[in-house]
């Protein structure tokens, strides 16, 4: 068994050309190399569609493939709106990270400001060393709680389409806190 680093992750080394085109050939590159005249799959994610591709360039070449967490269709327009939602809100709470935090506060603000714009029934607060008696903290929360009180996505197109799904962007995924129970009832 064989795992592939693909260009651009892993050890790799870095590439300026990059596309899953460009992966497929790669892995096919890879087949080649090794002399396996037929060679089984199993791709997570970036990995599934590389698969994929390779085997609709190739057939003759893949046995078997296995993929999982990708759609093997067409993604449903209401996922990638939601998803590029919350990669707004991400690049919008970047811009309000307190001064002096660490990296790890700075992930911990992003994830509760996320969390609060998108989920605001589902707030769970993660500070490590950011006091919530502290002035940053005051401020955002204050603000926060302004801005977001009245507001519930449990019942939105977005929230919907994601239970129908059976995707959890933020709590499962991204944030890695897919055991609290305020986040799973929420999907």
């Amino acid at each position: 068994a064989y795992n592939l680093d693909a260009r651009n992750h892993g050890d790799s080394e870095w590439s300026d050309e990059f596309d899953f085109d460009l992966n497929a050939e790669d892995l096919l590159h890879f087949i080649d190399e090794k002399n396996f005249p037929k060679v089984v799959i199993i791709g997570h994610s970036m990995g599934g569609l590389t698969g994929i591709k390779a085997a609709l360039k190739e057939p003759e070449r893949i046995e078997m493939l296995f993929v999982e967490e990708k759609f093997v269709k067409k993604v449903p327009q209401a996922f990638m709106d939601d998803a590029l939602s919350y990669m707004n809100v991400w690049r919008e709470a970047e811009k309000f990270i307190p001064p002096g935090v660490d990296k790890e506060d700075a992930d911990n603000f992003i994830t509760e400001y996320v969390l609060r714009k998108t989920r605001p029934q589902n707030i769970i607060l993660k500070y490590s060393r950011l006091g919530r008696t502290s002035a940053q903290y005051k401020t955002f929360r204050v603000s926060s709680l302004e801005k977001f009180s009245g507001s519930t996505l449990k019942n939105s197109k977005a929230a919907i389409c994601l239970r129908d799904y059976g995707i959890d962007v933020l709590g499962k995924i991204k944030f890695g806190v897919k055991d609290h129970p305020k986040i799973s009832d929420c999907i």
